[in-house]
């Protein structure tokens, strides 16, 4: 692992959020040998009437300020105006990110740093920061997302891929997409928390009374449930043709898609939705789970994505049902597939009536090959090639970085 590095990471999500994500997981382990800024994403859409209770929590904790959240990983919430439409907007915006930013770093005593972005407003950052490097690292089809201002988002993530030293991505989608500008692109699919997750199997993990209490056999669903992602019509035509199934649904309901309407399902007895978990607990709410599923729309958005719950279902060694999602198609024999309601529903009841053991073992090797401790290790191999003395004296000729 990368160690005794400053390291600046513009995150994709806040840190208190209960659906934990690339940067939470990663950041906390580089954290244990290196001290890490986690700077909150500054969100890209206008807050819709729904969501101002949100926004003004923001507008608190970043009066605030820093908050040390664990040893040597600091949180700086950051605050913007949210209207990213207005190109006057946008250019106060860079520059107040920019200026808390430095603040913050200088405050922690952050030198040279790593500059670890997760969003394509990063580049506003490059420069400013005596960054010895600048590592893009990009999960996410960001123009796709509901509410974006899609040109200066676009613009913004060129500017990232020309100058950025590494990018890392998480589909293939996204690996053949973005080194077309950058030819240090490297893809990993999504990781898991395999220590954690694996806990679903043991004898000593007790199932969550609010699961235990629905009755069986449960489909079940983690994660955000947001109709640009979610099939809600697949999903509730599947529930409504099997009222002999439960369907789970664990997660907050409509983030990035304030639009998202779930009162359809709400309207099916055999749903269930028990809101957002911690990350924590979520073994044993898996472990209530007679099937794990992905049911999501296959669009622009979700081609270019990996979904994080994957992985995790799998080292749950619950059997998993999905759409086509293009990033899962080399892993086609960890999970059965369904992309019309029927096909859905027949994968379930396959996967209730003939999981095997051998199919367990299977799927938890798979999970077991793709943790995050080992995803860290082969990132900062990357990482501290592009940190080489010779690495560093290109970079401190082309004028942008110094060496770290």
């Amino acid at each position: 692992m990368i160690e005794g590095r400053d390291i600046v990471c513009l995150a994709s999500a806040n840190w208190a959020s209960s659906n934990r994500v690339n940067c939470h997981l990663l950041m906390e382990r580089l954290a244990t040998k290196n001290r890490v800024l986690f700077v909150e994403t500054p969100g890209a859409r206008t807050p819709a009437p729904r969501e101002l209770g949100r926004a003004f929590r923001r507008v608190a904790a970043a009066a605030r300020g820093i908050r040390k959240e664990r040893e040597q990983l600091w949180v700086l919430p950051p605050l913007i105006l949210p209207k990213h439409s207005l190109r006057s907007i946008r250019w106060l915006n860079k520059v107040a990110l920019r200026l808390q930013v430095q603040l913050a770093a200088r405050r922690l005593g952050l030198t040279t740093p790593i500059l670890w972005s997760f969003l394509p407003y990063g580049e506003g950052l490059i420069g400013h920061l005596s960054e010895c490097l600048t590592v893009y690292h990009c999960v996410d089809n960001y123009a796709a997302n509901p509410g974006v201002h899609v040109p200066s988002l676009v613009a913004a993530e060129e500017r990232l891929l020309r100058r950025a030293d590494v990018v890392l991505t998480t589909a293939p989608a996204l690996f053949d997409a973005k080194r077309l500008l950058n030819a240090n692109t490297h893809y990993w699919p999504n990781a898991a928390n395999t220590d954690l997750f694996e806990t679903t199997l043991d004898a000593a993990t007790t199932v969550a009374p609010d699961i235990a209490a629905i009755s069986g056999p449960r489909i079940g669903y983690v994660g955000n449930l947001a109709s640009y992602k979610l099939d809600l019509g697949l999903l509730r035509r599947v529930a409504a043709d099997h009222p002999e199934w439960s369907f789970v649904l664990i997660g907050p309901e409509g983030i990035g898609d304030p639009s998202t309407d779930l009162s359809a399902l709400r309207s099916l007895s055999n749903v269930h939705f028990l809101g957002p978990r911690s990350y924590e607990t979520l073994p044993s709410y898996l472990k209530g789970m007679d099937v794990c599923m992905i049911p999501f729309q296959v669009t622009e958005s979700t081609t270019y994505s990996f979904p994080m719950k994957f992985f995790e279902y799998l080292a749950s060694g619950r059997p998993v049902v999905s759409t086509g999602l293009p990033a899962l198609e080399r892993f086609r024999h960890l999970f059965r597939r369904g992309d019309s309601p029927e096909e859905f529903a027949r994968a379930i009841r396959e996967s209730l009536d003939a999981d095997t053991p051998k199919a367990r073992e299977s799927r938890l090797s798979a999970a077991r090959s793709h943790g995050w401790d080992g995803l860290v290790e082969q990132i900062s191999a990357v990482v501290s090639a592009a940190q080489s003395p010779a690495a560093g004296v290109t970079r401190v000729r082309t004028g942008e970085h110094v060496g770290c």
